[in-house]
């Protein structure tokens, strides 16, 4: 079987609901569909954890890992799945050439009204001491290396308080509000989305017809599909790149 229709065939199969391999099954998937080196890295990286796990020299991926379908783990995936014959005439970067032309992530579903259910449990997320205190720690340390940055520029960065509310950082010289996250995941960018509107009323009460300029500070550059829906709410992107700070908002941030 040639390369190309093992890929398709892989993806009949990595697409049932029900598969007898643990590691074809997840619950959502999370490739980017502008997939970049970073993504080309991660492929080869799964790729090569998969060969290590057929020749005994390291564990499989923990079923955690493998509720999400990413770009790292599909490489994992493919490898396990196909026949070891096969492999050894299989090249890595053909492949993922592939998977990026044959198997772009489906769109996003629909919005669909359903019925309410009680007794359904609803989805939530248990955060220890620890976690909160490391993403804590995270999060200061990428505000005080974007104020360095900014000092360097003779520009002046506070925290922002009200009462016992604080924003993370606030130019007020720019009528900059920023709130950092210490990752790019979904729902720490919305909870930011959230923490800032509520900024910008608490500010709105002390300086009228000032709207400030807000942003997220992130550790690195998000999937832009991934954050588009910010753009109509005029939340712009602030991240680390090659230890420097860049945005999406023509250097407002930056």
């Amino acid at each position: 079987m040639n390369l190309e229709a093992s890929v398709m065939r892989f993806h009949g199969k990595l697409h049932k609901p029900a598969s007898p391999d643990d590691f074809m099954s997840y619950d959502y998937d999370d490739r980017s569909r502008s997939p970049s080196n970073r993504h080309r890295g991660a492929f080869k990286s799964g790729w090569r954890a998969a060969q290590e796990v057929r020749e005994h020299k390291r564990k499989s991926y923990r079923p955690a890992t493998l509720r999400r379908l990413a770009w790292c783990n599909l490489g994992y995936r493919f490898v396990r799945w196909r026949d070891p014959e096969e492999q050894e005439r299989c090249d890595q970067a053909e492949a993922y050439e592939l998977f990026k032309r044959l198997m772009g992530p489906p769109p996003p579903p629909r919005g669909r009204e359903k019925e309410l259910d009680g007794a359904r449990r609803l989805k939530y997320r248990v955060m220890t001491e620890q976690g909160a205190w490391l993403a804590t720690k995270r999060e200061a340390k990428l505000v005080h290396d974007y104020q360095s940055q900014l000092q360097g520029k003779h520009r002046e960065l506070k925290s922002r308080w009200w009462g016992n509310f604080n924003c993370d950082a606030y130019e007020k010289a720019r009528n900059n509000l920023i709130e950092a996250k210490a990752s790019c995941k979904r729902e720490d960018i919305r909870m930011a989305v959230g923490e800032l509107f509520d900024y910008e009323f608490l500010l709105g009460k002390e300086f009228k017809n000032k709207k400030p300029n807000k942003a997220i500070l992130l550790p690195h550059e998000p999937d832009p599909e991934s954050v588009k829906w910010l753009g109509p709410l005029k939340i712009a992107l602030v991240w680390k790149e090659k230890g420097v700070f860049l945005d999406n908002a023509k250097g407002q941030f930056s």
